[in-house]
């Protein structure tokens, strides 16, 4: 089946025929049929939360954390063994506008975090800081944990809905 088109996407009005007939194999695939994201992205980034909440106590998952590699959504779907990754990627590429870029935004912020705790925790672990090192991994699981509720909110297609573009960049810049 071809993608429709879905010019008045942002609406679940009754587009089409073709355009309710997609939206309805999107949420078949569990795949948001209004902002055309899957959470199943997610899973990339509470990977390294878990990581970081074994550092704290088991120093030598040091390794694993600094192995964590980021991954776009596309480039996640494609190594995943999601059974509608196909589906996935071509509704990404269909997703409007707002809601992929304030994924994206928030995708950024993540990767920075990701980063930044990475690097400071290496360098106290190799100081030998173990109590530096566990207040680093619960900061940033707790920074995570919030940045990744506002993905899952966005690809669920609430965070945009609720929130101005303004309160976007304003939690962007917090970050």
């Amino acid at each position: 089946m071809s993608t429709p088109n879905l010019s008045a996407v942002g609406s679940q009005q009754s587009l089409s025929p073709e355009a309710d007939a997609y939206r309805a194999r999107l949420r078949a695939a569990n795949i948001s049929d209004e902002s055309f994201l899957a959470t199943d992205y997610l899973n990339h980034f509470n990977e390294i939360v878990m990581l970081l909440q074994l550092v704290a106590d088991m120093p030598d998952m040091l390794e694993e954390v600094c192995a964590w590699a980021q991954r776009s959504y596309v480039d996640h779907f494609r190594a995943s063994t999601f059974a509608n990754r196909d589906l996935a990627i071509e509704a990404y590429y269909c997703a409007p506008d707002h809601y992929r870029a304030a994924l994206v935004m928030l995708v950024d912020t993540i990767n920075a975090r990701v980063a930044r705790a990475i690097a400071t925790i290496k360098q106290f672990a190799d100081l030998g800081m173990a109590d530096r090192l566990r207040l680093e991994c619960d900061d940033a699981v707790r920074e995570l944990g919030a940045l990744i509720d506002q993905a899952g909110a966005v690809i669920n297609g609430d965070f945009v809905k609720r929130s101005a573009q303004a309160d976007i960049d304003l939690l962007i810049a917090e970050n």
